[in-house]
């Protein structure tokens, strides 16, 4: 029998008999490309990589959604490698940031660049003025403290205790006036007022108004 053949089998299970069975089995993964290899974002707003691998007999392979994705500053932008958003890149502030996708078992990668363009980032909805009553119950004559938070700095504040009743000079009692800090809060005391003008038992709204029309009201639990 010819020795040839014999050899040439022996040489695919030696020294190199792996590299031999990856031939002639799956495919070895040469390299990843990122798509896009250049790509720019503005703040705020997103930006889509796909990973490609190259095997080596020339077929390509999306593995965008297994790569292990990252971003070489991490404070520039953010990539995703959650379930479902994998490679969805986050532009956070101004520059150039490195986009690597790195093949897990293999630890071949490839990378793309993305530049962070300055823009406009959404403003968060104003904060609404806030009032707290200190205690938030009581009976007539009571001491308590209006503490408000997010009002208009430097502007006076008057906090007014509302009894219910129609009759006008019953209607309301000012429980305090002040002036509101440059942190946009306040602090004043008072006095609820006395049993026909604080009004029936029950639950009696607190207003703190300023001339600019920011109000905020609480309420005031009155016991009898």
């Amino acid at each position: 029998m010819p020795l040839v053949p014999f050899v040439m089998v022996a040489g695919l299970l030696g020294t190199g008999g792996g590299e031999a069975a990856s031939a002639l089995g799956s495919p070895l993964l040469l390299s990843i490309t990122v798509s896009p290899s250049v790509a720019s974002v503005a703040q705020g707003a997103t930006q889509q990589f796909t990973a490609t691998g190259i095997y080596s007999d020339l077929s390509t392979k999306d593995l965008t959604n297994t790569v292990t994705w990252s971003s070489a500053q991490g404070t520039l932008a953010t990539i995703s490698n959650a379930l479902g958003f994998q490679g969805l890149a986050t532009g956070l502030l101004p520059g150039l940031d490195t986009i690597t996708a790195t093949d897990p078992s293999s630890l071949l990668s490839g990378t793309g660049a993305l530049t962070v363009l300055p823009g406009v980032l959404p403003l968060p909805p104003p904060s609404l003025p806030a009032l707290a009553m200190t205690p938030g119950s009581g009976k007539a004559r009571t001491g308590v403290i209006a503490r408000g938070t997010d009002f208009v700095p430097g502007q006076s504040v008057t906090v007014t205790y509302l009894s219910g009743l129609r009759a006008h000079k019953r209607a309301s009692t000012v429980l305090c006036r002040t002036m509101v800090k440059a942190d946009g809060t306040f602090g004043c005391t008072g006095t609820i007022p006395r049993r026909i003008r604080a009004g029936k038992r029950g639950g009696h709204t607190v207003v703190a108004t300023e001339p600019s029309e920011s109000t905020s009201t609480a309420t005031f639990m009155l016991l009898k």
